[in-house]
């Protein structure tokens, strides 16, 4: 960004902090913008927020509130209780959480008594300050905790298998200071876990080289704690002050990876891997109510990280062995100003910046260090606002990314536009338009040009001479919401040039090294339709989402790939009773010459609430023989790579869940939550 415009957003800055301090004694009505509401208020649209209330049945039924959204059944969102994820079903991008508009996490939702939860806030198209990988936010507005000490437990056992992820929680509260403690437990096997390889390589003799490869997985169990404290100051409508630290150890004892390799003989290979990663994090946010009008926040995030890697690969005719030792350290801060002109208009500006420094050694017989700088600058501007039935949204941010190692790298410069417009027909149906576009960087892993051995024919390295690359997306929708019925048909379309896609070097001596490079090219297209009901007086809830993906490729090749998706979900509950269940097909997703097949999933489960304990026995992947497994396709002119990988004890797997929680203390007046930001959490170490 040039010294001008950085002026000149200084200066901005100023005169907006100046009309702050002098409208401190503004008195502007809370008002809502237009709104269109649907029968018994379960989901108002407000352009580009819906906001879904919980019935009552609903909030008796979930244990927490992160179960409660699963109850909600949000569309397009997939909540997955036993892995304890949220993803996003249509297109790319992940699902951003927040707490009355803090960014958040799943711990802090366990820990999140559902008595406490308001209305969740389904944001479809994200504001311009999001950066570039959030494709949705789900906000969770929560009230005022009650004064007084609360604990509670959040368990989650597969009794076919192991797996285990466990969490504790404890809270101690007087109104306007919060302390809290939260820890999470996970301990999970890998000896059912397996991975399937089909090799043909066309080496430059013109000879074809097949191998299959047959891979299981032994040794030591995955064991993550993370254990976090906070503290939170509270003055109602005017400041909050929010405290946050965490210790994550997150480690793999050593396991073993044995194939069996047929290539016309027959032999096998071992590799070895083990790990040891803590991870130290520290978030401040800082909140300021000027008035009504005017809000400024700040937020800042520390990480530090620490990582031991080993590796080792053995086979008939290869035998290498390394060690990684890395570190990181990063920073991040932000800062927003928002300024309401009037109950239709909103503007916000705000700046971003993060550091980051890695360091990752490589030990073998000759040591071999990489040093990576990250420094990132963001500026942005977003203007909101309604004329009559049209609700309307423009943002743009600039941005500069810089990435350094070794004296090669980038230093990318874009823009960051994002459009969206609304028009409401009548209190039922709405269409929506929006345009945006991302910028993806490369990772670590991608340009560390260190040679890794995968296998005694296969070997990695990256390729520091990538760059930066854009996507541009549009999305049109028109919806309806009538009384128990809820509707959208929605097309996605999004394309970019320039795209990092894996690449294939067949070598003289016939082996094969995978690297990767900006030569990618993609289109997506996707077309569907959202159907919901509520039935029985909301004692069943039933879902179905039917859509056709498309992507067109190329790289090496060009590839034309279509699939038909279906999802279907259902929940209810009787008295105490209540189950819940889905099934989604498979689904695909294509970048350059790489094909990624994911199987299709199901879960069924019943759950029962007494009181304060909520108890769940579930049945996930019924029928199936291998469980969830990713298939893979690299298919380029000289070779083709077709890899599976999964785990067996998901397959028919049979879990038990366990919720329960106690308070003790008086009901206080309601308050708003703090918010937090995260710092880079990308280790950044290459493995």
């Amino acid at each position: 960004m040039t010294k001008g415009r950085i002026i000149l957003l200084v200066l901005a800055v100023a005169v907006i902090a100046e009309l702050a301090a002098q409208e401190h004694t503004d008195t502007l009505r809370t008002k809502a913008l237009p709104e269109v509401e649907v029968e018994a208020r379960r989901v108002i649209r407000q352009g580009t927020t819906d906001s879904y209330f919980p019935s009552k049945a609903q909030r008796e039924r979930s244990a927490n509130s992160f179960s409660l959204l699963g109850n909600l059944h949000l569309p397009g969102i997939v909540v997955d209780q036993v892995e304890r994820t949220l993803n996003y079903t249509r297109g790319g991008g992940r699902v951003a959480l927040e707490i009355n508009g803090k960014p958040s996490n799943i711990d802090e939702l366990l820990s999140l008594p559902v008595s406490r939860l308001k209305k969740v806030q389904l944001v479809r198209v994200p504001s311009v300050k999001y950066g570039t990988d959030v494709a949705v936010v789900i906000n969770v507005v929560a009230g005022r905790g009650d004064s007084g000490v609360g604990l509670g437990l959040n368990a989650m056992n597969a009794l076919t298998t192991n797996y285990n992820d466990d969490a504790l929680w404890f809270r101690f509260n007087t109104g306007v200071h919060e302390l809290g403690v939260n820890y999470n437990f996970k301990l999970n096997g890998i000896d059912k876990a397996f991975t399937r390889t089909d090799e043909h390589i066309n080496n430059p003799t013109g000879l074809m080289v097949d191998r299959k490869i047959d891979g299981r997985f032994s040794g030591g169990n995955y064991r993550d704690d993370l254990l976090s404290l906070y503290y939170t100051l509270n003055r109602t409508n005017r400041r909050t002050i929010d405290i946050r630290t965490s210790l994550d150890w997150d480690r793999f004892p050593q396991r073993a990876i044995d194939a069996t390799v047929d290539d016309g003989s027959s032999y096998t290979m071992r590799t070895l891997n083990e790990s040891d990663e803590r991870q130290l994090g520290l978030k401040v946010y800082y909140e300021e109510r000027f008035s009504a009008r005017n809000v400024l926040n700040v937020w800042l995030a520390a990480n530090a990280f620490t990582n031991k890697y080993q590796r080792g690969f053995s086979s008939p005719t290869a035998n290498k062995h390394y060690d990684v030792d890395g570190k990181k350290q990063s920073a991040r801060l932000e800062t927003e100003f928002s300024h309401t002109f009037s109950p239709a208009c909103k503007l916000a500006v705000g700046w971003q910046q993060s550091l980051a420094h890695t360091s990752n050694t490589y030990v073998s017989l000759q040591n071999t260090n990489f040093n990576y700088d990250d420094n990132s600058q963001y500026a942005f501007a977003q203007a909101s606002g309604s004329l009559g039935m049209l609700t309307y949204s423009l943002g743009l941010g600039y941005g500069r990314d810089a990435v350094w190692q070794r004296g090669k790298g980038f230093e990318h410069y874009a823009w960051r536009p994002k459009f969206y417009v609304q028009y409401a027909f009548n209190d039922v149906w709405q269409i929506d338009y929006n345009l945006s576009s991302t910028t993806s960087l490369p990772s670590l892993a991608q340009m560390t040009a260190y040679e890794r051995q995968d296998d005694d024919q296969r070997t990695t390295m990256g390729n520091p001479s990538l760059r930066p690359f854009t996507t541009y997306r549009h999305w049109l929708s028109l919806n309806a919401n009538k009384g128990i019925f809820s509707f959208m048909a929605f097309g996605m379309y999004e394309y970019n040039h320039g795209s990092i896609v894996d690449m294939l070097a067949i070598t003289p001596m016939g082996t094969v090294q995978q690297s990767w490079t900006n030569d990618g090219q993609y289109k997506h297209l996707e077309i569907g339709i959202y159907c919901g009901l509520n039935l029985l007086g909301e004692h069943l809830q039933v879902y179905a989402e039917p859509k056709y993906v498309n992507f067109i490729s190329r790289a090496t090749l060009r590839h034309n790939r279509s699939n038909f998706c279906l999802q279907l979900g259902a929940s209810g509950w009787v008295k105490k009773w209540g189950f819940n269940g889905y099934f989604r097909t498979a689904m695909e997703s294509m970048e350059g010459d790489m094909l990624e097949h994911r199987t299709g999933t199901s879960d069924v489960n019943v759950n029962y609430a007494f009181r304060n304990v909520h108890v769940k026995l579930g049945w996930r992947n019924l029928f199936s023989c291998e469980g969830p497994a990713t298939r893979k396709i690299l298919e380029t002119t000289n070779a083709r790579y077709e890899t599976v990988q999964g785990n067996l004890g998901f397959a028919n797997m049979v879990y038990v869940g366990l919720s329960w929680s106690f308070f003790k203390g008086k009901q206080t007046k309601r308050r708003k939550e703090s918010r937090q930001v995260d710092a880079s959490f990308d280790s950044g170490i290459v493995k």
